[in-house]
Order: C-alpha cells, then sequence, then structure tokens
C-alpha cells in the first residue's frame, strides 16, 4: 500500500491545478503510477512530464531498445511497477523473452543478440558501478552516435527517478502482475569501481555555433545566468529538444522547490557520493556548506561514516502537505509557535475599506507578478511560458528561510534587471531598501521624501518581474498606526514576501533628534496593526529597532521583548556591531534576527546562524556600483571615447538575455505575431 494517497481523480488536486490533471490523464489515458505520486507538486509535474513526452514522442532511441533499457533499469533498482509496465511493451517492439528472461534473472548476456547484450551491459554497469566500461561504450557510440547515447542514457536515468519514486512510497502493481525473483547480482559486477577518465568520451557542446539555427535557442537557455555551458549540460545539448526539457525541471527545483536549501544541497551531495560523480560533488559541497550544512555531514557523506555523530534533527516533525492537495486559502505553518487564531480572526475584519481590491486582498494567490492578474490555467500552447511563482508561494519560500537553520544574505535590489540576475544566481531572497527606493525613484537621498505611492509602484514592478521573494524596508509605516495598517495593504497588493516596521522617529521633526526612537506603546500599536492588516497569512510581518543605536542593550532588550507579543514574525536588529548585543537579543527573544549592514566582527555566518540570525544584510553595492558604472561610461563617452572601447565594461549578450529576458519575448512574438 503506498505511503500517502495516490493522486488517481480530478477532485484530489486544487482547482488551480486540475487543468494540468486533465492533461496529463488526456495523454496517458488515466493517472497511474508515478504519476500519482509526482502530483504532489505540480509545478515539477509539468516540466517532470516534459521529458516523458520527448523520450515516448520524438527521441531517436528505438522502441525495442529503449524499452530493452527500461526493463534492465527495472530489474537493477528491483521496481516490480516498472516492470510490470515495460515488460509487455517490451515484448512487442520486439524484445525476445529470452532476452527479458535474462535481464529478470541477471544472467550473463553470453549468447544474446549483439545489441541487446550492449544495452543490457550498459545499463548495468552506469548503475552497478557507476562507470561503462570502453568497449561497451565505443560499441554503442559507434554504431549509433551521440545524441543516440545520450538519449539513451537518459531513458536510463529518468527510469532510475521514477523506480526511485515509486520504490520510496511504495507504489505496487494494482492488477495481478509478476513479481521479480530476489537474485543476487554476480560477484564480478559488484563495486566496481573506478576513477574517471582524463576527458570526455564525447566532445561537449559549450559553442553556439555547434548547435544549427533552430537549436541555438536552448543554447541561450542554458547560457542565461550562467554564462557559459559545464557539466551534463555539455553532453545534454547533443540533444538539444531533451536539453531544454531537463533545464525546465532544474530550474524548477532549484528555484521553486518547497525543498529547504539545506536539505537540496544535502541531497545533491549525498546522491553524488553514491553514484561517485566528481563533478557534482565539486559544484555542489560548496553549495551545501553556504546552505548551512554542517562540515560534519559532509565528511560523513563524503567517507560514507556513520551518521550517529551528527546532531539529532531539529524542528518536529510534519505530514506531507504539498501544494497539489493544499486549499490556498490555509495559512502556512507559522514561524512563532504561539497561537494565531485570535490574530486571524482580527485580521478578517481589518480592512479599511470595501473597494474593489478587497477580492485581491482576500485571495492574494490569485495575484501573479502584478495586482489584478488572475492566475489561469496553463493550455498546451504556454509550456514554453515562463513559470510565475504565486506570491503566497514566494512568502512561504521566504518564511523557509526564516524557519532554516542557516543564515543567508540578501540581494540588494532595485527595480526588475536587477532582481532577474539575482534570482539567476541563486540568492533566496531579495531586499528593497526605503534608501535605493529614494535613490532609484526620486534620485533623492534617504530623508523619507518618497511616498507610499511611488514606493509600491516600484515594488510591484520589481515583484512583476522576478520570482525573487522580497523583503522591503517600509521605515515608519509612513505615519500612525492606521497608516501602517495602509501601508501593509498596499505593499501586500503590490507583491513584497516581507515588510519591516522601524521604531524610528520619521520623517525628522523641526528642531529633533536624528534617530529618535517612538515610544515603546505607540510601536507596539503599529505591530499590532501591521499584523492585522495582512490578508494572506503566508506575509512576513518583522519588528525593527534601533534601540542598540540609541539606548544601548538593555532598552534593546526591553523593545525585543516587548515586539514579540505583538505577533510579528522577525526582529530585525539595525547597528548591532557586537557579538554581545547579538547573544543578548538572541538571549530575550526566540523570533528569528536580522541585521542590517554589519561590521567585520558579525560577519562569521556560521556563528550568526547559530545565535538565530538568519538574514544578514550586506549593505546595498549593486545600486551604487550601477551608479559608478553609468557615470564613468557616461564620463568616458563625454571625453571622446569611442563605443567600441567600452566592449570588455557592457553587459554580454548573455547577461542581457538574463536581464531582459529575450528569449521569453521572442517565445511570445512567435506564439502570437505569427
Amino acid at each position: 500500500m503506498a505511503r500517502v494517497k495516490p493522486i488517481v481523480n480530478r477532485d484530489d488536486v486544487a482547482a488551480e491545478h486540475q487543468a494540468l490533471f486533465d492533461e496529463l490523464a488526456t495523454l496517458r489515458g488515466r493517472i497511474s503510477g508515478p504519476s500519482t505520486i509526482v502530483l504532489w507538486s505540480p509545478g515539477l509535474a509539468r516540466p517532470w512530464n516534459e521529458i516523458s513526452e520527448y523520450l515516448h514522442r520524438q527521441s531517436i532511441v528505438e522502441p525495442e531498445h529503449a524499452e530493452l533499457a527500461v526493463c534492465a533499469t527495472a530489474r537493477e533498482k528491483d521496481c516490480g511497477y516498472v516492470w510490470n509496465a515495460h515488460v509487455p511493451l517490451a515484448r512487442k517492439a520486439g524484445v525476445p523473452v529470452t532476452t527479458l528472461d535474462a535481464v529478470r534473472d541477471r544472467r550473463p548476456v553470453t549468447g544474446l543478440y549483439g545489441p541487446e547484450a550492449d544495452v543490457i551491459l550498459y545499463v548495468r554497469q552506469l548503475i552497478q558501478n557507476n562507470r561503462v566500461e570502453s568497449e561497451v561504450f565505443e560499441q554503442l557510440f559507434k554504431t549509433h552516435g551521440p545524441q543516440w547515447l545520450v538519449e539513451l542514457t537518459v531513458w536510463i536515468g529518468r527510469y532510475q527517478a521514477l523506480a526511485g519514486i515509486l520504490n520510496a512510497f511504495e507504489v505496487t502493481p494494482t492488477a495481478p502482475a509478476e513479481t521479480l525473483p530476489v537474485v543476487p547480482r554476480p560477484p564480478a559486477t559488484q563495486s566496481k569501481v573506478r576513477a574517471p577518465l582524463s576527458a570526455p568520451r564525447v566532445e561537449p557542446i559549450t559553442r553556439r555555433e555547434q548547435l544549427t539555427e533552430p537549436h541555438r535557442a536552448v543554447f541561450d537557455s542554458v547560457t542565461e545566468g550562467r554564462g557559459g555551458v559545464r557539466g551534463p549540460f555539455g553532453m545534454l545539448l547533443h540533444s538539444p529538444l531533451l536539453c531544454r526539457r531537463h533545464l525546465d525541471v532544474g530550474s524548477y527545483l532549484r528555484f521553486k522547490s518547497r525543498l529547504e536549501p539545506a536539505s537540496r544541497e544535502l541531497v545533491i551531495i549525498a546522491t553524488a557520493r553514491e553514484k561517485d560523480c566528481p563533478y557534482v560533488w565539486a559544484a555542489h559541497a560548496p553549495a551545501a556548506r553556504k546552505a548551512g550544512v554542517s562540515d560534519a555531514a559532509v565528511q560523513a557523506v563524503r567517507d560514507r561514516g556513520a551518521l550517529s555523530g551528527l546532531p539529532p534533527r531539529r524542528g518536529r516533525h510534519r505530514r506531507l502537505r504539498p501544494a497539489a492537495f493544499t486549499n490556498q486559502r490555509r495559512s502556512p505553518e507559522p514561524v512563532r509557535s504561539s497561537p494565531q487564531s485570535a490574530r486571524r480572526a482580527v485580521a478578517g475584519r481589518a480592512h479599511l475599506s470595501r473597494r474593489s481590491l478587497r477580492h485581491r486582498h482576500r485571495h492574494p494567490q490569485c495575484v501573479r507578478g502584478r495586482a489584478g492578474g488572475r492566475r489561469r490555467a496553463a493550455s498546451p500552447g504556454d509550456r514554453q511560458e515562463r513559470h510565475v511563482m504565486l506570491l503566497t508561494e514566494r512568502r512561504r519560500q521566504y518564511r523557509r528561510v526564516l524557519e532554516g537553520s542557516a543564515c543567508v544574505h540578501p540581494a540588494s535590489v532595485f527595480d526588475a534587471m536587477s532582481a532577474r540576475m539575482a534570482e539567476s544566481l541563486g540568492f533566496e531572497v531579495g531586499m528593497f531598501a526605503g534608501s535605493i527606493a529614494s535613490g532609484t525613484v526620486l534620485g533623492a537621498p534617504d530623508l523619507v521624501v518618497l511616498t507610499l505611492t511611488e514606493f509600491a509602484e516600484q515594488i510591484r514592478r520589481i515583484a512583476r518581474g522576478s520570482d525573487l521573494p522580497l523583503m522591503v524596508d517600509a521605515d515608519h509605516g509612513y505615519g500612525n498606526a492606521l497608516n501602517v495598517m495602509r501601508t501593509v495593504e498596499e505593499l501586500e497588493t503590490a507583491g513584497v514576501a516581507a515588510l519591516t516596521i522601524e521604531d524610528t522617529v520619521l520623517p525628522t521633526p523641526f528642531g529633533g533628534q536624528a534617530e529618535a526612537l517612538i515610544p515603546v506603546e505607540e510601536m507596539l500599536g503599529k505591530l499590532k496593526g501591521a499584523v492585522a492588516a495582512r490578508q494572506d497569512p503566508a506575509l512576513v510581518v518583522i519588528g525593527r529597532t534601533g534601540a542598540l543605536r540609541r539606548g544601548g542593550i538593555a532598552e534593546a532588550e526591553k523593545r525585543v521583548k516587548a515586539y514579540q507579543e505583538t505577533g510579528v514574525d522577525a526582529i530585525f536588529l539595525a547597528g548591532a556591531s557586537k557579538r554581545e548585543e547579538v547573544e543578548a537579543m538572541r538571549r530575550a527573544t526566540r523570533l528569528p534576527l536580522m541585521l542590517g549592514g554589519a561590521p567585520p566582527e558579525l560577519a562569521d555566518r556560521g556563528y550568526l546562524a547559530a545565535h538565530g540570525v538568519r538574514i544578514a544584510l550586506q549593505g546595498h553595492q549593486p545600486f551604487y556600483a550601477a551608479a559608478k558604472a553609468v557615470y564613468d561610461t557616461l564620463k568616458y563617452l563625454r571625453e571622446g571615447g569611442s563605443p567600441a572601447g567600452l566592449k570588455d565594461r557592457v553587459a554580454s549578450e548573455e547577461l542581457l538575455n538574463v536581464a531582459l529576458r529575450h528569449d521569453e519575448y521572442k517565445r511570445r512574438q512567435a506564439s502570437f505575431l505569427r
């Protein structure tokens, strides 16, 4: 019996995913097998299915070789479901019964037809030894060429993944089926691991001109945000259309998966170790450490050591509750563990008006990258359109950072282009500061002369242009507690994932002190109003205090303890400069902490993570670097410089493709203007 309820009926998925269910059911006649599990992650199910559609409808691997490879993979992975589903297909494609019996019983391939023996050996060596011996590889390569061999390897890899899903979730055939016998592998094929060769067996595709013109757009998509072709894509590009589909799956897993970065990277390096793949290990071991995976865990994976010495798992166990089954209006797991019912009751009646925006506020999950856009069901013609992450999911992604165990640096962004570049580089969250907003929109210093309307409009542009979860500095909330509530409404509708409200007296009054603090009681009213005004419970509200600069540790402790009782989700510490300050604030609250630009003493992210800091700003250098680049370029041209002399200083075609999404607009032109 499956470990989770298989998704087999249209009503098993949320309304917004039923179009996808219908599409998959139409293609296959019904939903069965691994699809019943993959549909628990609808965002993954679509690109995942695109790989299957390509293999079954467009692959150049002949059906008899493809089905034999699938059956051999099912046998090596001991997956009864795949075996029973594909043995009839293999027989229909012309694979002899004697060959399938040899695969089932793990018998030597001696005496089998040559091409069949080569395919079986290729599967067995790749799965058992993580390498393919030269004789087998060269025979298949010489006979069929690079694209065929790449696609055969993807057939094997895909059904390894499907077998992993079916085996992990204990999905077994429902109809009477053949049981795979327990047959040990021959000793000669066990643990036969050798070092990788010094050079690839096939020349990787690393230059655009290596592809024909119709496939160069795929090359551009691969290099977008990477600067070049690296790793597996150099081989996958021998089958460009298949490569495009793998890129879509990878993009989903990297940017939209609900798996926390630390868990994701740990899974990747553990897989790399089990598959003895030095390339993936070298690429992801640093990423795992950066995401917060401990050196002890990385070492245990590398050395295949015992896990008993690793720290116990943190946090409470959660039932699997993926997006397909979750009502989008249901509130996510809170960062805080205190009761939420009273707060939600207040939020339900907190709106200040009954205007036409009310539906958007009540149903923020229906908002796409800009206010008012309803999410529609995707049609087959939309498959190449960029997926736009729901605002609620962006906020949940931000909350996962707060709930994690690592400290991350946000990307300081100021427009749609900078947010897209940050997203392509893998930043977990973005930050749009009030000072940068003033400079970007008005060309003015940080004196709170920017209006809420101007601020929200720029946020809307950023949120529309990128899926990066965006945190914004909402200053003092543009007035008193009622103004704060209005601020939350506007910024939530604009698309923010998180916002901060600070306790500084702003704008500076006539004759007043710079950065004076408002009374604690007034700030409590503002924070309570902010929490009550949000309509999407996933929106993160952060209380920000400058008390460390103005009143020292004692004043900051008093304020932090008071602020945490208002229902905010985190505390932002402005002006923290010493470790004892961070340690004191950690003792004062169990809420996640955030730091503004900190001195070198607070640069150790491992230390910060251990003391509850989940986000640490690094200043806003991208904006200042952009300002200097514009000035230097204009000065150079004004002084008589030639545009040709700027070649190494301006954005490359690949970078502009990331920033402006040329490929996406080309697809739109091809779809709707021709």
